[in-house]
């Protein structure tokens, strides 16, 4: 993507004072037209500040997948990708809040469905919105589907630490099916469970 006459690069440059000056639909509009011309880099619309206030919107979202979903782990390197989503680093070290936790969960679950190894898909998410209990059980959910029990199990325990109390969850989600009578999760429901049973008022 080098050179002036290069019709992505024409695209990609003219749309950044548009997002400077919050026209967020013709921006979003620019980008989308230049990647139908060519390919756009996740990396190049994360590192620019401009594209900072556009980061929110589900159509600056779809930008940052691939055209195949299934090259996405080669395609790009989602735990870099994420860094630059939940740190706020851009091409200028400059500094921006974190990212939204439903954002970088996207992201994160995005990435692992796509063969990115599910502790690299969810490592920025995790370091920057760790003491969410949420973000440990889409953890878990992405460990299970990709048949890593142990880890499951573990970020469940992990869920468990940070507040999470909700055994229906655990039973009604399908990635846990295969793992009912597994004795991790059996004793995951079950100490839930009992902590619920203890903030049930008596009549």
């Amino acid at each position: 993507m080098n050179g002036v006459d290069d019709p992505v690069v024409n695209f990609f440059t003219s749309t950044a004072p548009l997002a400077r000056l919050e026209r967020c639909d013709e921006a979003l509009a620019g980008l989308e037209d230049a990647r139908r011309l060519g390919p756009i880099r996740p990396e190049q619309l994360l590192a620019d500040p401009d594209f900072t206030i556009l980061r929110n919107h589900s159509r600056f979202l779809a930008l940052l997948q691939p055209p195949v979903k299934s090259s996405l782990s080669s395609w790009f390197d989602g735990w870099s990708l994420l860094r630059l989503i939940g740190q706020g680093t851009n091409m200028n070290d400059n500094k921006t809040p974190p990212q939204p936790v439903e954002q970088m969960l996207h992201l994160a679950k995005l990435f692992a469905n796509a063969g990115v190894p599910t502790e690299r898909a969810f490592q920025s998410v995790l370091e920057v919105h760790g003491a969410n209990p949420e973000v440990h059980v889409e953890a878990a959910v992405a460990y299970a589907m990709a048949g890593d029990d142990d880890m499951t199990i573990h970020k469940l325990k992990d869920a468990m630490q940070r507040g999470f109390v909700d055994a229906g969850r655990i039973c009604n989600e399908p990635a846990f099916s295969r793992l009912r009578e597994h004795e991790g999760i059996v004793s995951v429901v079950a100490t839930l469970t009992q902590r619920a049973a203890k903030y049930v008022p008596t009549q």
